[in-house]
């Protein structure tokens, strides 16, 4: 660590991570960052702890995912944050559109899971690069929750939907917030269509 004697020599910044070092940097249990860190793809499939322990990491390598951590948002806070509800929130996160640092220990658990705060802004990047609907348009959207009740679909395939294009997403507001995304209804009956099979020749 910073500070540290090495060899006579004081250390001047850290280079190396083990999977424990990682894990007090972090304040995470140690099998947990291992669990982890091979979801990540930094430690393989399957390793004992033992195996792990022996494995270092340069620094560069995961100090992403430090600095994450640091400044990361808990997944009860993220619905403000993104202005949005905690169903669709937990659909976003189910749905892989919003990934968390530290996932889950088990599926459907949610505590401990958190974010970082870059995803949550790119997101909201995203929303903010959407063109301002005019009142013609006004007519004619929904919002996201509405349109999942009237036309089928789930929050998660709308949101994935709008900056991949299927979808032309639009915002009622000049503020970047999830409650502010509009889309139109024939855009929506569109892409139900093309989801179901529906809109296909006989």
């Amino acid at each position: 660590m910073q500070g540290e004697r090495l060899l006579g020599e004081v250390v001047t910044e850290r280079r190396l991570h083990s999977v424990k070092s990682l894990a007090l940097t972090l304040k995470v249990d140690r099998r947990r960052m291992s669990r982890l860190m091979q979801k990540l793809g930094l430690v393989p499939e399957g390793a004992t702890d033992a195996e792990s322990g022996r494995l270092v990491f340069p620094v560069n390598d995961v100090e992403q995912l430090v600095t994450d951590y640091e400044d990361a948002i808990p997944l009860a806070k993220v619905p403000e944050y993104i202005g949005g509800t905690q169903n669709q929130t937990l659909a976003l996160y189910g749905a892989g559109i919003l990934p968390a640092i530290i996932p889950a220990d088990a599926p459907g658990a949610v505590r401990g899971v958190i974010f970082a705060r870059r995803v949550l802004d790119d997101l909201l990047a995203r929303i903010d690069a959407l063109p301002l609907m005019n009142d013609e348009q006004r007519k004619l959207s929904l919002s996201v929750g509405e349109a999942c009740q009237r036309h089928g679909g789930t929050t998660a395939e709308l949101i994935a939907a709008v900056p991949s294009g299927k979808i032309a997403g639009l915002r009622a507001r000049p503020d970047p917030r999830l409650d502010a995304i509009r889309v139109l209804v024939p855009d929506v009956l569109g892409f139900r269509q093309m989801a179901t099979g529906d809109g296909g020749s006989p």
